[in-house]
């Protein structure tokens, strides 16, 4: 048995190629298998990056398009647009303040 696909005659290359995990899943399980018990090595955690993606999930929990732009004296402003409607923000915590008020859920 082969992993090849056919799609309408079409021969689709195999969805997968090895048993090895690779990318980020290679990554969280390096080293486990050398050091029983130890806990598995994480990167480094950019926390401004995370509380943006954060704020964009319970903006999208709660229905608002999130968009980081930056404005004509090159600071960055977040806007949230929900159908035809548009606010914009100066900093994240506006924007968190903003979630609170509408109810968004915790992402």
């Amino acid at each position: 048995m082969t992993n090849d696909l056919h799609v309408h005659g079409a021969n689709v290359a195999p969805l997968v190629t090895s048993q090895e995990p690779t990318g980020a899943l290679a990554r969280s399980f390096k080293g486990q298998h050398n050091k029983p018990g130890a806990p598995a090595e994480r990167p480094a955690c950019d926390h401004r990056e995370k509380t943006v993606t954060t704020a964009r999930a319970r903006a999208a929990l709660a229905g608002f398009m999130m968009h980081l732009i930056v404005n004509n004296g090159g600071q960055p402003q977040y806007q949230l647009t929900k159908w035809n409607l548009t606010r914009e923000f100066a900093d994240l915590a506006e924007v968190t303040a903003f979630l609170d008020q509408t109810g968004a859920r915790d992402a």
